[in-house]
């Protein structure tokens, strides 16, 4: 049997130096950077190792550059939007802490998120800025939703805070009426709450397959199929058809999008509101052109936000969401309100063939706009090419975006003297208050996503030197402690005994970091019918009915999450897969069968990792140059690479 996983190819060069920051302070013509970070539900700054990525990498960022600006904005549910003054009367205080409770469950208070980082952006942007966009859980779904209503809707100008809530109303109506289109196909289909047989497909080219980034290698290098074909028909200034069906959906089922009238309007509506009040970022004036966030990072984005699930229940597309997209997604976790927003959810493509042949189809056609001097299409379509990558990492929600506190000295559950297991049963690992002396040199399973999102967002400014983020001397502190290779037990490094075989928490299990209390709050959540989910359909006879269905009535049961077939895997999964002792084995599967991320008898160790080809002999690197190949070995990619049939 073949290994599961095979390297990707995707990976990109490293950067030239360790000390990217003090460089790009000398680059002239510097971009303005604005960099918004949204964090997870309940989360907020603690000033101990429990913070979020969304914080910790923000630490790590220069806020004295008069080139960047910073804006933090702290989970939902963790303040009240209405509140005028801190200082409130015992009632007072009472309503906050119940308006707080029901916004974490609910999340009643997303339009204010939303429009707090719009407003950000109108007083602070200026021409040719460079928007980074960074959320974890909920403030994940937060930034991405920011930056999908930024590029569709457009930046207002300054001084026009008054109309920011009608935006923001044009955009969610929009984005309802297509997501009421798509749920409606589906319908057609028999694939709502997954119901309903499968139809042959109608045309050998509606033939899709569910890709797991959007391309072989993980990354896409442009749209949507759907969005391909207006892009290549419709010259720049012309104006958008609304007549025009979307023949392709990331959902199961190969009916077509049929657009209706109000969608249309609501479509049109939200065009003419761009071109009278927003900036316009293009160069010609007659060709009104919306702003796009140039880096839009997420760790472990879920949706569970009830106000926009009732509205508009179908996945958000993330075309035409950011220049670059990162997403770090957690295998492990398990909760039903926990369910990822992927990017697979979002992209299809054809198959292999078919996609070859539409390739070389566009090179035919830019050379003969070349020949025409029509070449301005050409340029268009490759500064609008999108840069997306989404990569499965080891871990529990927490464990992916932080949020707990890194104790090295902490054995693994399974490995407690079972009165030690009974104490954490009924206790958090949570700390109280930040007066908890954490060790900020301690690493823990999440700093491998960080570590993984700072080397993503180094390697986009080493494209382009005048976008490149400033960031400061903690961060030559973090990766010091990353790259530390004194061996601390049993012949491992910190990184290998804390991040990669580290303590791997659990909300579902007693004594895996919740408290009592909590997990049998989420355990009861398990066994409710009624709350909706997208699950993957992988067992289709034909290829067009394969995709993701909407399921509501049947209970999650804490089942895993389901990962696309060519799905794309960090390395520290699968060295923990590998690890001798630790009985590493996810159930993760592509919606059946049996778990896709082992290979033969069930065993991790069927996927060895192949040995690193370097171009030239370890001693011949210079010590910066060891350090950036020590970088980009730990964040290697692989990719599951089963067969189509299996």
């Amino acid at each position: 049997m073949p290994s599961a996983i095979s390297p990707s190819s995707s990976e990109p060069t490293t950067p030239s130096t360790s000390s990217a920051h003090i460089e790009a302070a000398i680059v002239p013509d510097e971009y303005t950077k604005l960099i918004l970070c949204f964090d997870g539900t309940g989360n907020t700054f603690s000033g101990t190792n429990a913070d979020t990525n969304v914080v910790k990498i923000l630490r790590k960022l220069d806020r004295n550059n008069n080139k960047q600006y910073h804006y933090y904005q702290t989970g939902i549910g963790t303040y009240d939007v209405n509140e005028s003054s801190i200082h409130k009367t015992p009632i007072g205080e009472l309503k906050s802490k119940i308006s707080k409770t029901i916004d974490q469950g609910f999340g009643t208070t997303f339009d204010a998120h939303i429009m707090a980082g719009y407003r950000f952006l109108m007083r602070y942007y200026e021409p040719k800025a460079k928007i980074y966009i960074f959320g974890f859980s909920r403030g994940a779904y937060t930034a991405k939703y920011l930056s999908r209503m930024v590029n569709k809707v457009g930046l207002l100008c300054k001084g026009n805070e008054e109309m920011v809530p009608f935006a923001y109303r044009l955009y969610a109506r929009a984005l309802e009426c297509e997501s009421d289109d798509r749920i409606a196909a589906q319908k057609l289909k028999g694939k709502v709450w997954g119901m309903g047989e499968p139809e042959p497909p109608k045309k050998p080219e509606q033939v899709s397959l569910l890709n797991g980034n959007g391309g072989p290698n993980g990354a896409t290098n442009g749209v949507h199929d759907s969005d391909t074909s207006e892009d290549e028909h419709t010259p720049p200034g012309a104006e958008e058809s609304d007549d025009e069906e979307d023949n392709t959906t990331m959902m199961a089922g190969d009916a077509p999008i049929k657009r209706r009238n109000k969608t249309k309007l609501a479509r049109r509506e939200v065009k003419a509101f761009s071109q009278t009040f927003c900036r316009n970022e293009g160069t010609d004036p007659k060709d009104h052109k919306n702003i796009k966030v140039y880096f839009l990072g997420m760790w472990d984005c879920v949706n569970s936000v009830a106000m926009v699930e009732k509205s508009a229940p179908a996945p958000v597309e993330v075309t035409g969401t950011a220049q670059h997209v990162r997403h770090a997604v957690a295998v492990d976790e398990r909760r039903v309100k926990f369910k990822p927003a992927l990017l697979a959810q979002d992209i299809r493509t054809v198959v292999k063939e078919a996609k070859e042949k539409k390739e070389k189809a566009k090179k035919r056609k830019n050379a003969k706009n070349a020949k025409n001097g029509n070449k301005k299409i050409k340029k268009e379509k490759t500064e609008d090419e999108e840069d997306i990558r989404e990569v499965w990492f080891p871990g529990n929600h927490g464990d992916i975006g932080g949020g707990w506190p890194a104790m090295p000295s902490l054995p693994s559950p399974d490995k407690m003297k079972w009165t030690d297991k009974l104490w954490y049963i009924f206790k958090s690992m949570k700390p109280d208050d930040v007066s908890g002396q954490l060790n900020n040199n301690d690493l823990q399973m999440s700093d491998m996503a960080l570590d993984w999102m700072i080397r993503e967002v180094t390697l986009v400014g080493e494209k382009d030197r005048k976008a490149a983020v400033h960031w400061c001397h903690t961060l030559d502190r973090f990766r010091d402690n990353m790259d530390d290779d004194e061996i601390v037990e049993k012949g491992k490094t910190k990184l290998q005994r804390d991040v990669i075989e580290g303590f791997m928490h659990d909300t579902l299990s007693f004594g895996y970091g919740s408290s009592f209390f909590k997990v049998f709050m989420w355990k009861f959540m398990e066994m409710l019918p009624g709350i909706p989910r997208w699950e993957l359909n992988d067992k289709a006879k034909n290829e067009a009915d394969k995709g993701w269905e909407s399921w509501r009535f049947t209970p999650n049961f804490g089942s895993y999450r389901d990962i696309p077939r060519r799905a794309v895997l960090h390395d520290s999964l699968v060295k923990r897969l590998n690890a001798e002792g630790l009985r590493y084995r996810p159930k993760n599967n592509h919606g059946h069968g049996k778990p896709c991320l082992l290979g033969e008898g069930n065993k991790g160790a069927a996927m060895k990792v192949a040995e690193n080809q370097n171009q030239k002999p370890l001693e011949a690197y210079t010590e910066n140059e060891e350090r950036e190949r020590i970088w980009a070995e730990r964040h290697q990619l692989w990719q599951l690479n089963q067969p189509v049939g299996n």
